[in-house]
């Protein structure tokens, strides 16, 4: 293991060999909705038109990840260069992350990084928040967009995690020395003009879904449990999961498999596993299921014991 702290920079790395590459997350503390996500990227959990809390926030996110996802992998000399075969986002715990998976080498993931570390600019993305504003039905404002970039801002200043897994060689000397160089590409602008807090949000309507109160490391491992016992798709949001049936149907068809968690459990996570938790922060970061924070939280406390009590309070 290898770690990095530096005012409100955090960049911790776990090396586990039976990989052969390493899953990279970064993340900040930034509110989204995840219908708003969803919508973004083409989905959508509710059919209604709303424009819920945090839509601009959530609209600003996805635009900063279309901007580090151009720049690392928009096309084939981008690929090339940064050796990124594809970037994915995830909002979920009150944080927003970016996840990819790059070789496992430190002038690759210094590369990577670097344009990345460039890329986080946010009071440079109107033209895209304005895209996705419109998107959603509503006409961007650039007072609000000003409000909402300042707060990433200072979201992203104080508090960056940056959680790197993987088959990789390096100790805490080189790492530190990986991210003064990273370091130098971080040059954030400020908002100085007008700023307008957001307004006029119209809530989801999700009545016909039963919800989970869970988060974290925890949701990850109740969305597979549910997806793979009951065959019903999950739905990440804020602070839960959402699932399409109602509350009394989920209740009934969970308590029908309440016999089942111990044999589950000892299937998908075995005590004798050597690099449990690891091995489960390096998948739940490419598939973007977890982001940096919670993948970091994840490596420290997932055990087959944290895992039985998680399913058997559902």
């Amino acid at each position: 293991m290898a770690d990095f702290k530096k005012k409100g920079l955090h960049v911790s790395v776990e090396s586990c060999n039976i990989f052969g590459d390493v899953a990279i997350g970064i993340s900040f503390p930034f509110q989204c909705n995840t219908c708003v996500l969803a919508k973004l990227k083409g989905l959508s959990y509710c059919e209604n038109a709303c424009f819920p809390l945090h839509t601009e926030e959530t609209a600003l996110a996805y635009s900063l990840f279309l901007h580090v996802e151009q720049s690392l992998c928009g096309d084939a000399l981008a690929t090339f260069k940064s050796k990124v075969g594809s970037v994915k986002c995830i909002a979920h715990h009150n944080m927003f992350g970016m996840n990819f998976n790059v070789k496992g080498t430190v002038s690759s993931v210094r590369k990577a990084l670097n344009m990345v570390f460039k890329m986080l600019n946010p009071s440079k993305l109107y033209t895209l928040y304005s895209s996705c504003i419109k998107q959603l039905g509503k006409s961007p404002k650039r007072e609000v967009f000003n409000y909402v970039a300042d707060s990433m801002i200072k979201a992203i200043k104080s508090d960056l995690h940056v959680q790197i897994v993987g088959k990789i060689k390096i100790d805490n000397e080189t790492l530190g020395e990986m991210i003064k160089i990273v370091e130098s590409r971080f040059n954030m602008d400020d908002v100085t003009d007008t700023k307008t807090k957001p307004s006029d949000h119209t809530a989801c309507d999700h009545c016909e879904f039963a919800e989970l109160k869970v988060t974290g490391w925890r949701s990850e491992i109740v969305t597979d449990y549910v997806k793979s016992n009951l065959k019903i798709p999950v739905l990440q949001t804020n602070d839960g999961l959402l699932v399409p049936i109602p509350e009394q149907s989920l209740k009934t068809k969970l308590s029908s498999i309440n016999s089942k968690i111990n044999t589950y459990v000892e299937r998908k996570y075995p005590n004798n596993v050597s690099d449990l938790s690891k091995s489960f922060a390096y998948s739940s970061l490419s598939n973007a299921s977890l982001c940096a924070h919670d993948a970091n939280i994840a490596i420290k406390e997932l055990t087959t014991k944290n895992i039985l009590d998680t399913l058997k309070k559902l």
